[in-house]
């Protein structure tokens, strides 16, 4: 098995194709997801993917995470893989849907925990503070900063990070980060976001209940008023890159590396 090399629309054409399956194993199952940040853009402004953003982007309640993660392994495990918590491979944060038999780092689907988040503000900014420490540290863990950053001082900044978590192994750092993510029951709080600091907190209001939408040929789950979460999420979310940035994206060619 070699390489595969695609260009995007055959990117886009894999992860539509591996978001139809998940969907439909989600919806057969009763398991809750919602399709979230560039895929709900996608679903609202394209009614498909971007088509300058090669991947999907969904989110799962965290007290669903392993009940779908064994699900999608059981139904899916054939055609995908889920880079998690796999013996021989470094431990991921979050789960990751892959082409069996290929790396995740650019054919994914990205499985982000929704976490519970506790309802003082002050309290939100320390655990989220704390989540976002956690990440940067399993990320020095594992990347390598000569080949990760072209800047200099980000470069010497990942040299830094690394000398500094140099005591703490990876897998005490994932323990540390499911804690975390499971420090609060998703629906005992008025808030929900990743316990990992990146993206912004919203309201429990936008996830009780669910809207479907178009996305390519099928319908996917989303949140309740998708326009008002992009809102909070991306500003002017109708306003397209430069067109500099979308011609690279759509020109480019992705290799995707057999495992």
């Amino acid at each position: 098995m070699a390489s595969l090399h695609l260009n995007i629309e055959e990117l886009h054409n894999y992860c539509t194709t591996m978001l139809r399956d998940v969907v439909k194993v989600c919806e057969k199952e009763n398991i809750p997801y919602y399709v979230i940040y560039g895929t709900l853009l996608g679903v609202v402004r394209h009614n498909g993917p971007i088509p300058w953003d090669p991947d999907v982007d969904i989110y799962v309640p965290e007290n669903h995470l392993k009940e779908f993660v064994d699900t999608i392994e059981k139904n899916l495990g054939d055609k995908y893989w889920v880079d998690f918590r796999k013996e021989g491979i470094v431990p991921k944060p979050f789960p990751r849907i892959g082409l069996r038999g290929y790396e995740t780092e650019i054919l994914h689907i990205d499985v982000f925990r929704m976490s519970g988040l506790p309802n003082s503000k002050i309290k939100q900014k320390i655990l989220t503070r704390n989540g976002r420490m956690l990440w940067i540290s399993w990320k020095a863990k594992v990347i390598k900063p000569k080949e990760y950053y072209v800047d200099k001082k980000k470069r010497f900044g990942g040299y830094f990070f690394k000398v500094l978590v140099a005591p703490f192994s990876v897998n005490k750092i994932i323990k540390c980060i499911d804690r975390l993510c499971n420090k609060y029951d998703v629906f005992s709080t008025n808030y929900v976001g990743r316990a990992m600091g990146q993206g912004a907190i919203y309201d429990k209001n936008h996830f009780l209940e669910c809207e479907r939408h178009k996305f390519a040929d099928f319908e996917v789950r989303t949140p309740k008023n998708p326009q008002k979460l992009l809102g909070i999420m991306y500003g002017d979310y109708l306003k397209y890159p430069s067109e500099e940035y979308r011609t690279k994206m759509m020109d480019r060619e992705f290799e995707i590396k057999e495992l």
